[in-house]
């Protein structure tokens, strides 16, 4: 969902209380865009109880300047709400955008932005999404991937089962399924 017409639907009780339905009803909204980190905000603290999940990052801008303040401030924000959850996805994208469509395939390019989100959510609210086939503008699946396995890797395998399963589990409530593979050394 676009974060716009939500954030204005927020001075409409009628939105609002739809908004509270979806949380009755166990469900959850996904967001996607550059206010799609303030909205997610602004929508927990109208409606707690509702799970949240902000898509690609919070659309950070992954320049070789750095993480932005505004973009670090907007994480911390949407963090706060427990019930907000960020989707580490289109990372390459991101870089590809930012820096004339060289996407960096070093993991290390992107560790302070994955630094930030991991600082701000822990490891129960980051979830992995590869945003493929969008992707492959920017890289390929594997390469994607390898942006960020060594980076969880080396938080070890419950962070791993974390971010690959059990925080989409929490966040989207799905049952079932294929059972992820043990992670590497568990």
């Amino acid at each position: 969902m676009r974060p716009g017409p939500l954030a204005d639907g927020l001075r409409d009780t009628a939105v609002v209380a739809d908004l509270g339905r979806l949380a009755a009803a166990d469900l959850s909204v996904d967001l996607v865009g550059p206010t799609a980190l303030a909205t997610a905000a602004a929508v927990a603290a109208k409606v707690p109880d509702l799970r949240i999940v902000v898509d690609h990052m919070g659309a950070a801008r992954m320049g070789r300047d750095g993480v932005e303040r505004g973009w670090r401030e907007a994480v911390d924000a949407a963090a706060r709400h427990a019930r907000v959850f960020l989707k580490v996805s289109a990372l390459m994208e991101a870089a590809h955008a930012a820096q004339d469509g060289k996407a960096p395939r070093d993991p290390a390019f992107y560790k302070p932005w994955l630094d930030a989100v991991w600082e701000s959510f822990g490891d129960g609210r980051l979830l992995y999404g590869s945003n493929w086939p969008v992707s492959e503008k920017a890289g390929t699946y594997a390469e994607v991937l390898a942006i960020v396995q060594p980076y969880v890797a080396a938080r070890g395998p419950a962070a791993e089962r974390q971010f690959y399963a059990d925080a989409a589990r929490a966040a989207y409530r799905w049952v079932g399924g294929i059972e992820p593979a043990t992670p590497r050394g568990a």
